[in-house]
């Protein structure tokens, strides 16, 4: 039992592994799978807690999955792991709650030195904000606004609001005008441990017009991104936070990344959708499909939900006086703001790792 009562689950390994759970309502289970290559990876030293009936160990596709049937649904309140950093056992400990309105549920992290699990609290969720371009690289440029300056001050705007009302910790990638490369963005999160990256631009057309704002997520297409890592060209350390991926074979590197791109691809998808909703609720112009997929550098990280805002087209006179309208970016500002919160609260697991 936790300190609070609720139920706790905990199950010993050799060494700290990449997990997942999944609960079910129907029938009430719990699923906890780890990346393994072998069963001698999941140790016998399983805790129970009281709503848990039966259990059952499985060994297939380089994957070890435990399965614990429960006396009635519940939802995961809280998961983390620990590591004796002498012998690298860890344990990975799970709080459950009772679950009034069940729906199956998903969440995942990597086995790490410590794994942080933040379930809705504030104060703790560390948000890394990245200020489009920068030093040389002065994006787009309409009407004598320069899309560098512009996205710095907003972005220096947005980091003053959120930790001013919300408490988070707030990070930028670049504090001043100055050049940083796109894969030291994503580094810079990932070296701060951040639960999200939100890099924030303003678009722009060649020819014809378009206007409003738009959230883009990853899509994966074309050459794999994380092709780079994998073929030797880029380190492969620093792909996943805290676990280190050098001396792995391709395919066991590649089963690891894939184990946690299935995580933070939804939570990316339901962070835009969050973003989104709360700027048309503040009566942001949007652009007509507002919610986007580009296989953007700043998207890759495979394991921190990741967005890129576009405020809006400096290619467009209309958009273009809004953008620079300091009313305007305090509602943008706000609908980031409430956005965040909604995804936050709409769901603890969302930011669990």
């Amino acid at each position: 039992m936790s300190e609070s009562g609720d139920p706790v689950i905990g199950i010993g390994l050799s060494r700290p592994l990449p997990w997942r759970l999944e609960t079910s309502a129907t029938p009430p289970t719990l699923t906890v799978e780890f990346n393994s290559l072998s069963g001698g990876d999941v140790a016998d030293q399983i805790t129970l807690a009281e709503p848990v009936e039966a259990v059952r160990q499985q060994q297939a596709d380089n994957k070890t999955r435990v399965t614990f049937w429960l006396t009635a649904p519940m939802r995961v309140a809280q998961a983390g792991m620990q590591v004796d950093n002498p012998d690298q056992a860890a344990i990975l400990s799970i709080r459950l709650v009772p679950d009034p309105d069940p729906e199956s549920d998903a969440v995942a992290g990597q086995g790490m030195d410590a794994v942080t699990n933040h379930s809705g609290d504030a104060a703790r969720l560390v948000v890394m904000l990245d200020p489009g371009h920068g030093g040389d690289d002065r994006g787009a440029q309409y009407g004598g606004i320069d899309e560098a300056d512009l996205v710095l001050d907003f972005t220096r705007a947005l980091r003053d609001r959120l930790a001013r009302d919300t408490g988070f910790d707030v990070r930028l990638t670049r504090q001043e005008d100055g050049f940083v490369s796109l894969y030291e963005r994503v580094s810079q999160a990932r070296e701060a441990d951040a639960d999200v990256f939100i890099s924030i631009h303003a678009d722009s057309v060649l020819r014809g017009q378009a206007r409003g704002a738009s959230v883009y997520t990853l899509r994966r297409d074309g050459e794999d991104p994380l092709n780079s890592y994998l073929d030797g060209t880029r380190p492969r350390g620093d792909l996943i936070t805290q676990l280190d991926l050098t001396g792995h074979t391709d395919d066991v590197a590649t089963a690891l990344l894939d184990l946690s791109q299935r995580t933070t691809s939804p939570r990316s998808k339901t962070l835009a959708h969050s973003l989104v909703g709360a700027m048309a609720d503040e009566g942001v112009v949007l652009y007509k499909h507002p919610e986007k997929l580009a296989n953007f550098v700043v998207l890759r990280a495979p394991d921190i939900p990741s967005v890129l805002v576009e405020l809006g087209f400096l290619s467009n006179p209309a958009d273009r006086a809004l953008i620079t309208d300091p009313d305007w970016q305090r509602r943008m500002i706000d609908a980031l703001t409430k956005g965040l919160l909604l995804w936050l609260d709409g769901s603890d697991d969302t930011v669990m790792r």
